[in-house]
């Protein structure tokens, strides 16, 4: 999603929101997957473990901050919702703390 909507803004494309752009997800920067993966190779013991930031971030906070950073007046396109669509999507990263010795940077 945050690559879409930068690819859209050097485009100068609308980006679409399906809903409100209420809706939150839990983003994780990609460098802080890495270190998660590289850290679980020897501490990960098989487990499944949840790698992600821990803090919701709504949709169009997301594409304020974007705009901001690229200077930019990004304006989205609202659609309808998608049927089923989870409305807030944070997840716990309690067990990769404590497992992986790992912290979201």
């Amino acid at each position: 999603m945050v690559s879409k909507l930068i690819r859209n803004a050097l485009l100068s494309k609308p980006f679409v929101i399906y809903g409100d752009g209420n809706q939150t997800r839990d983003f994780v920067y990609v460098k802080d997957i890495a270190s998660a993966n590289i850290k679980s190779i020897k501490n990960g013991r098989n487990k499944v473990i949840n790698i992600n930031s821990s803090i919701d971030t709504s949709i169009n906070s997301l594409v304020k901050l974007v705009s901001e950073q690229m200077d930019l007046k990004l304006t989205p396109v609202y659609l309808p919702p998608i049927s089923g669509e989870i409305k807030h999507s944070i997840l716990d990263n309690f067990v990769a703390k404590n497992s992986l010795d790992w912290t979201p940077s």
